[in-house]
């Protein structure tokens, strides 16, 4: 299995470092392909190309223009290969600010109306926590929004994400003793580069 081919969880303790190591294989792979492009575009061909970088084999030169022919593309590597690249960059590099950000800056928890929830950096769960055992409805709730019952000593949880706290958000019966969305008292993601916000 490639380093491409699983889902990094961000409680994983070598997510980071996973996420970076696929993050500078996308840039490698991003620029390999744009000098394949350049050769093309000076050349009119890849014939020679295995002179000019190391690592590239005869075969591999064979096969690229084989695939162009048969697929009647006017550049070995189109548009929307390089999108594609380009995007699994920008996602990976936002992945390792939300995995910093859930790991090192944390969550905090909160007291609700009948329990409590808390931020278990450890295992880098959301845990709630009931007084009483939740009525069938509640239960039901829960587990629509992605909790599951653990026993009694780790009550209800989910991974402690951002989208963990927002989902928690829409359970009125998880705000705050004093009304507010559990967002509200969560320290800020991060944003994008764009300057958006994390959704």
């Amino acid at each position: 299995m490639s380093n491409n081919d699983f889902t990094i969880k961000s409680n994983d303790p070598n997510a980071i470092a996973l996420l970076t190591e696929r993050l500078n294989n996308a840039k490698s792979r991003q620029i390999f392909m744009h000098q394949v492009n350049g050769y093309y575009a000076e050349n009119g061909t890849l014939e020679g190309f295995e002179n000019v970088l190391e690592g590239v084999t005869p075969e591999w030169v064979e096969k690229k223009m084989a695939d162009m022919e048969k697929y009647e593309n006017d550049k070995p590597y189109t548009d929307w290969m390089l999108r594609d690249v380009d995007n699994k960059i920008k996602h990976n590099e936002q992945r390792i600010k939300n995995v910093e950000y859930e790991q090192n800056v944390g969550f905090n928890g909160w007291a609700f109306n009948g329990g409590q929830a808390a931020a278990n950096k450890t295992d880098m769960t959301l845990q709630l926590f009931f007084d009483e055992k939740p009525d069938k409805e509640t239960r039901e709730a829960l587990k629509k929004v992605g909790f599951n019952w653990k026993g009694e000593d780790r009550g209800w949880e989910r991974q402690l994400t951002q989208n963990a706290i927002s989902a928690c958000d829409k359970l009125d019966f998880l705000r705050t003793q004093d009304g507010k969305k559990p967002s509200e008292v969560q320290p800020k993601p991060p944003q994008r580069e764009t300057g958006g916000q994390e959704r």
